[in-house]
């Protein structure tokens, strides 16, 4: 696998990184439990529903059921809850190798992407959110496995990598309607690749047409089915526009998600701009903000401000704020830089679990938060 093949000469830092989220992950299930959010009720349902026909239909649910049939598939042996948190759990091993790859490819230095990875494994909504009965998790394992495949693209166009790009984003779009944006992201890689003004250039972007539609097709396919057979339509695009309640409408509260979501990282990330430009990287400034734009697309278009959502930004953020951290170590002390991002990670996965694990209580405390 070229995954094993770009790790392979980092591998110690690899493993530390492994070594780091199991204990992560045996302190977050021993001291948190199984974690449940008003969604839960409606995932376990809709497990119950797949597993034998028993559990109540949501079908809101029903047409993303990626996750749902995964754990489905488990619960015979675990339970419907366990399941749950053991598929959360393997998600969110197997993110931190593609998320570490993607980082280091991106920032070209074993250090700075070591840093991105913490700041990712330990951060508040992957531990909150990620971990808890909800599909989150495997959103953010699909984002980083695209965007490391993105990164390879840029690097070095091969036919191949495109197409499991399109069949990665197909199995995404199956489990949350925010991989829209990827679709957008996909469709953006062809235009800055081949230009669309000539009709050479439409050419050879019609020769991959085949793996846009691995992007689009399952999806589609799932839908038919569940038209079909239940009667279920393509509505739920519908209903995250129609179904603007309480504060998640509110204009004014999408910067405090991002703070939420993000705690400390938003202030470093602010350091890491201008280096991170300054240097050679894949992506240019004007790049670099289109991707955001349309990553961030469906947060604003169905009004879901709500920070597990805005999280979804966290390939465009974190390693920015790995940078902006080495830098501010830098300033700080030249010899002892090193050390300063090293207390400074471990003080923030420390920080990450407790949040964690007193997340109710910080709810009550903000007044504001959405969940």
């Amino acid at each position: 696998m070229r995954l094993l093949d770009d790790l392979k000469p980092n591998r110690e830092y690899l493993f530390a990184l492994l070594v780091l989220a199991l204990l992560v992950l045996l302190i977050e299930v021993t001291v948190n439990g199984f974690t449940s959010f008003p969604d839960s009720r409606e995932y376990l349902e809709t497990v119950k529903w797949f597993e034998n026909g028993t559990g109540t239909e949501y079908p809101l649910r029903i047409q993303r059921p990626l996750q749902m049939v995964i754990v489905a598939a488990m619960s015979p042996l675990l339970g419907p809850s366990t399941s749950f948190v053991l598929a959360n759990s393997l998600f969110y091993l197997l993110s931190i190798p593609f998320f570490f790859a993607f980082s280091l490819d991106l920032l070209g230095d074993r250090r700075l992407a070591f840093s991105s990875t913490i700041l990712f494994m330990g951060s508040f909504a992957v531990l909150y959110w990620g971990l808890a009965i909800l599909t989150d998790m495997l959103v953010w394992l699909m984002l980083s496995i695209c965007f490391y495949l993105m990164m390879k693209i840029r690097r070095e166009w091969k036919t191949l990598d495109v197409y499991l790009l399109g069949a990665t984003i197909g199995i995404g779009m199956l489990n949350k309607e925010s991989f829209v944006a990827v679709i957008l992201i996909f469709m953006f890689l062809f235009a800055a690749r081949f230009g669309l003004r000539s009709r050479e250039a439409l050419k050879r972007v019609a020769a991959y047409l085949p793996a846009l539609l691995f992007a689009v097709l399952p999806f589609l396919l799932v839908q038919l089915t569940m038209y079909l057979n239940f009667g279920y339509d393509a509505t739920f695009f519908g209903y995250h526009l129609m179904h603007k309640t309480d504060i998640r409408g509110e204009l004014w509260y999408l910067p405090v998600t991002f703070l939420i979501a993000f705690n400390v990282v938003p202030l470093i990330y602010l350091f890491g701009v201008k280096r991170f430009f300054r240097t050679d990287h894949a992506f240019g400034w004007k790049e670099y903000v289109v991707l955001f734009g349309l990553l961030f697309l469906p947060v604003v278009v169905f009004e879901q401000y709500s920070p597990r959502i805005s999280f979804i930004v966290f390939p465009l953020v974190l390693p920015v704020a790995a940078v902006g951290l080495d830098d501010l170590a830098g300033r700080i002390s030249k010899r002892y830089g090193n050390y300063l991002v090293a207390a400074f990670l471990v003080l923030y996965l420390v920080m990450g679990i407790i949040a964690s694990n007193f997340g109710d209580q910080l709810r009550s405390l903000l007044g504001i938060w959405a969940r």
